[in-house]
């Protein structure tokens, strides 16, 4: 009897040796399975935003493109004996075709000539505009026929945010340029491959907020401060690892996808 008993306990213990052997066994499974998950959801997020950012990258290259040809063309007028009134002109129909293209109020497509604006589409006040104080007039003149793409700014006729590409012609103190609305959705005309249930933030390089796709009803203050918050997880590595989340304003846990050129991050 006495056998039985120290049978049955022997028994007893090594089943239940078993299951806590079992119960180890699948959770490491669990936790395995879990980490590869997240790690392959990371790699998709971050192949996503970085496949916008060359997107962004060929549709700012495209406008590149366009206004180097406009310069070439613009430097055959003047050299021509053209003026002013005819590089006008032909700079109204070169933007009539852009805006065909590519949309209107997306780009504004003006010259410097002799010392005056001359542009495709005349703004008020352009005659008193003291351009040789711009940084897309003195950055081009210093880049000496080389493109140059400049910082995003607010432009001071329609408060919209934007940044001018401009390249120095050749005539001394000729400088062709051209601005384009960051904020306008048709420059990211990619996002409508955008997954569902995920946001999409571009910020400048001092992290502000150009444009946001998102379902949040938030205002620009709002979406600037959680975009603060997020671009310090950036730098200091906390929010950009495989395995880290955060709430969202509406309390639902959330991965950070980030590249940096034009800083995007994806959610």
């Amino acid at each position: 009897m006495k056998m039985r008993r120290e049978h049955r306990w022997a028994n007893l213990v090594l089943s239940g040796s078993l299951l806590v052997f079992v119960a180890a066994l699948l959770a490491v499974t669990i936790a395995l399975v879990r980490g590869k998950l997240l790690q392959n959801a990371q790699d998709f997020g971050m192949a996503l935003v970085q496949s916008y950012a060359i997107e962004e990258a060929m549709n700012i290259e495209n406008l590149e493109t366009s206004v180097q040809i406009a310069s070439q063309y613009v430097d055959e007028i003047v050299t021509d004996g053209g003026d002013p009134a005819q590089v006008q002109e032909w700079l109204a129909g070169y933007f009539r075709k852009l805006a065909d293209t590519i949309g209107e109020g997306l780009i504004d497509i003006y010259a410097v000539v002799d010392g005056s604006i001359v542009a495709a589409n005349p703004w008020e006040g352009d005659a008193d505009f003291d351009f040789r104080q711009s940084d897309w007039y003195t950055e081009a003149i210093r880049a000496d026929g080389e493109l140059v793409c400049g910082e995003v700014y607010t432009d001071a006729i329609t408060g919209e945010k934007i940044f001018t590409i401009s390249v120095a012609l050749e005539g001394e103190g000729n400088v062709l340029a051209m601005d384009v609305c960051i904020q306008d959705p048709r420059m990211h005309n990619t996002l409508h491959t955008l997954p569902e249930n995920f946001s999409y933030y571009l910020c400048d390089r001092s992290g502000g907020v150009l444009y946001v796709s998102t379902n949040w009803n938030k205002t620009a203050e709002q979406l600037q401060r959680y975009a603060d918050y997020m671009l310090a997880g950036i730098e200091d590595g906390s929010l950009i690892g495989y395995d880290s989340f955060f709430n969202d304003p509406s309390g639902v846990p959330r991965s950070l996808y980030t590249t940096i050129g034009w800083k995007t991050a994806g959610r």
